[in-house]
């Protein structure tokens, strides 16, 4: 009596196949998330400038003026903390000048790694600039933004403020920056 062998497995070829195509669409899975993650932080940061742009406002009605502006280390802060604007603002710390909370955390960038960060400089008694770099370099809504304030780019740069560090530290025209998103008054 003749055996016969019992070929009903998966071949080597076969098996290497499958795990080829995991790893294919595992790998594309994770790009797509990482992808919606970098959408998210953006969708953050602009959300948080315009409620940092409203307590300015609310400073800007209680005070005749708006906050002033400090540079660290390239981080621009909103110096008008403590009791007599002696201090800056962290961000992600409570903002509060003479008793008065403006916000119970000003919000700091998800990443909050130079340039991921939040900018604050005030140009004059009317004008502020709010800056952050998305990470999605492409958003349309970065471009609007630099459209809107585009008055206070030229102001900026007529004053010369507002950029210095910044400029000085990349080499790049703000206005050209990829990402750039700004909220001005």
């Amino acid at each position: 009596m003749k055996k016969t062998a019992n070929n009903s497995g998966f071949t080597l070829i076969e098996l290497l196949i499958v795990f080829a195509v995991i790893a294919v669409l595992t790998t594309l899975a994770a790009l797509n998330i990482q992808g919606q993650l970098l959408k998210v932080r953006d969708a953050k940061r602009k959300s948080d400038l315009k409620e940092i742009k409203n307590a300015v406002a609310l400073f800007y009605n209680a005070q005749g003026a708006y906050p002033r502006d400090d540079v660290q280390a390239q981080i621009h802060y909103i110096f008008a903390c403590g009791g007599a604007m002696t201090s800056d603002c962290t961000w992600g710390q409570q903002w509060t000048y003479n008793g008065t909370t403006y916000m119970n955390v000003l919000p700091a960038d998800p990443i909050n790694i130079y340039p991921q960060a939040y900018g604050y400089r005030k140009l004059d008694t009317d004008n502020f600039l709010l800056w952050t770099v998305l990470e999605y370099k492409t958003d349309s809504q970065a471009t609007t933004s630099r459209s809107n304030c585009n008055y206070v780019f030229n102001l900026a740069n007529v004053h010369a403020q507002g950029w210095g560090s910044y400029t000085a530290l990349t080499g790049v025209d703000p206005a050209q920056q990829p990402g750039l998103y700004v909220v001005c008054p």
